[in-house]
């Protein structure tokens, strides 16, 4: 598989070395100037295989599978904190008895030990764990995080989904719209770095339902309409 990067100017792009094996769906994720991140995905059949590339030796290097299992179309983010620099793999789909599946482990790669992990318990909304669609309007970016929250024993996504857009945001993400078992979403979440929990973001919800989208903050300055 190609891997393409843009250079200084702009005006072309750079082949790196290819991947160990071809794949497509993976999730890229940019850790700092000389380092990728790149998981799963599917050739055939679905990978569970992680590697970091450094354009120091231009070389890929295996860093193992993720706990949760081999899955495509997941969503990643680059978060930091107390507990140090990860990557964050959340959802993805599996392929399973004749059938794809969306499904919901949320595994972390820590960047400063070389491991990985299963995020700790997460949190959803009281009285939303059965309707994904229970979200809120768009409010001019100002985002919140839900209140009305409780921790549960689950250490996973509110519920399974694959085909998110991954959001940089701070020092986390955001995950935006996807697939689950009810159809296309329209729900944001945010991933917490010092709690490692996901949680419904508040009038943050997408007007259209949609899945493997893609999605950005840009500065509200550059859309006054939209004040």
């Amino acid at each position: 598989m190609n891997v393409l990067v843009r250079r200084d100017d702009g005006n072309y792009f750079d082949e790196l070395a290819r991947l160990p094996v071809p794949v497509e769906n993976a999730c890229l994720v940019v850790v700092n100037e000389t380092t990728l991140f790149f998981a799963g995905g599917s050739n055939g059949t679905y990978q569970a295989s992680a590697y970091l590339y450094s354009s120091v030796s231009k070389t890929w290097s295996y860093i193992g599978e993720m706990p949760g299992g081999a899955r495509a179309f997941s969503a990643c983010g680059l978060v930091s904190g107390r507990a140090g620099h990860r990557v964050v793999v959340a959802g993805g789909q599996d392929y399973a008895n004749g059938d794809y599946l969306p499904v919901k482990e949320v595994d972390i790669y820590d960047l400063e030990t070389g491991s990985w992990r299963s995020s700790g318990k997460r949190k959803k909304l009281l009285g939303h764990s059965n309707c994904p669609y229970c979200v809120y309007v768009f409010n001019k970016f100002s985002c919140r995080i839900a209140s009305n929250s409780s921790p549960v024993s689950d250490n996973a996504l509110a519920f399974p989904m694959y085909g998110m857009a991954s959001v940089p945001y701070g020092d986390s993400f955001f995950i935006v719209g996807g697939h689950s078992e009810s159809g296309s979403l329209a729900t944001v979440f945010h991933f917490d770095p010092e709690t490692e929990v996901f949680q419904l973001v508040e009038h943050a919800a997408l007007q259209n339902s949609r899945q493997r989208c893609v999605a950005m903050f840009v500065d509200a300055q550059a859309f006054p309409e939209w004040e």
